[in-house]
């Protein structure tokens, strides 16, 4: 498991452990930085490795090479890199491919559940559940502070009808 220490790489984590026949066969890889306490959750993952007893291995990343990475991932597949945390999980994949591990977890994606997504707005339109899109359009905060049938319109175009036109015409608008 690449494992954070950050609520959704922690709960993976810990229902990886639970499930595991064998603990102490789930191996978990972290990145820690040591020149930066604020990005640092080293502390929060020998914590959870510590309480569940399982391997850790953590690789200090300092902040240099991003760009050399994200160089060499796009030598290697010929794109740019889609998901920037790839830059800094690639050290922790290549370690757990020595290590032998046949398959990763992680918890990218997980921060999604307590985001915000328009897109859930054009969904409901889409499929004609207007007065829950109008509920989720409501329940916005208005950060530039317009007045409210403003910021209504606003977030009507923005997230109820713009996701929902073909590619070339949302361009052009």
């Amino acid at each position: 498991v690449i494992l954070s220490g950050g609520f959704d790489s922690s709960a993976v984590t810990g229902v990886a452990a639970s499930e595991c026949e064998s603990p102490r066969r789930l191996r978990t890889y972290s990145a820690g930085f040591p020149d930066d306490p604020a990005l640092d959750e080293s502390s929060r993952v020998r914590e959870l490795v510590a309480d569940r007893g399982l391997p850790n291995a953590l690789i200090h990343v300092r902040p240099v090479g991003i760009v050399r990475l994200a160089l060499e991932y796009q030598r290697d597949w010929g794109i740019p890199s889609g998901a920037p945390g790839y830059l800094l999980e690639r050290p922790l994949l290549e370690r757990a491919a020595r290590d032998g591990a046949r398959g990763m977890l992680d918890g990218q994606g997980g921060d999604e559940l307590f985001g915000f997504s328009p897109y859930l707005i054009a969904d409901r339109v889409r499929g004609g559940h207007l007065r829950a899109a109008m509920r989720l359009l409501a329940s916005l905060p208005d950060e530039a502070g317009l007045p409210p049938r403003t910021a209504l319109r606003h977030f009507v175009r923005e997230y109820a009808i713009r996701p929902l036109l073909p590619s070339p015409l949302e361009r052009r608008l």
